[in-house]
């Protein structure tokens, strides 16, 4: 005959479980152990032996997640380029007393959304190191990565692009001559920034 906790515990029901470690603390709910994959290989030493086809994984290619999730990458790195763009210019433009507090203020909090935003779709990759170190630590294939490195690169041209149509030509030549020759007076505002760091 089953107890109640038993049968909780067969239908996958988590469980407090008393035992070592929660002796001292109390009882902890511990999760339940997942079976392994079907067609996982071991070698001799028990770890798990990763196949070229789950290392290329042509599968994302076609697969509507893969491509859906790299939208949410492209528009998420073409919004985070806009946005930290345009933090630094209007900072620099007002000529604050704290640019650098504002500065990192602004970009955590537009991080922080963008972030929530996108994690749930493509995991929040936002950046190609990103993506590039998720493919080399095997969390996702190689062909995913390509897919989402590409999408990062054209959301931020697309980003950078919305920028110049936002920004007018006067912005734009104050900050292309205080790039190139930063030496030179541009802006009273830009050099009053500059003086104070």
């Amino acid at each position: 005959m089953q107890t109640a906790k038993q049968k909780r515990t067969m239908a996958g029901y988590a469980v407090a479980i008393p035992g070592e470690e929660s002796l001292n603390s109390g009882n902890r709910i511990q999760p339940f152990a997942t079976t392994p994959m079907a067609g996982t290989l071991k070698n001799e030493e028990g770890k798990k032996q990763i196949t070229a086809r789950e290392i290329l994984g042509l599968e994302d290619l076609f697969s509507l997640t893969v491509w859906r999730a790299s939208v949410a990458e492209l528009l998420g790195t073409a919004v985070l380029v806009f946005a930290l763009d345009t933090i630094v210019i209007s900072t620099i433009q007002t000529a604050t007393t704290m640019p650098n507090l504002i500065l990192s203020t602004l970009a955590a909090i537009t991080l922080t959304i963008l972030l929530l935003a996108t994690f749930p779709i493509s995991g929040g990759h936002i950046n190609p190191i990103i993506t590039f170190a998720a493919f080399l630590t095997g969390l996702i294939s190689l062909s995913k990565a390509f897919i989402y490195i590409l999408a990062q690169c054209v959301g931020a041209i697309f980003g950078a692009l919305a920028l110049k149509a936002v920004v007018n030509s006067e912005i734009q030549q104050t900050f292309l001559t205080w790039r190139l020759h930063p030496h030179r007076c541009c802006s009273g505002a830009t050099w009053a920034y500059r003086d104070r760091a």
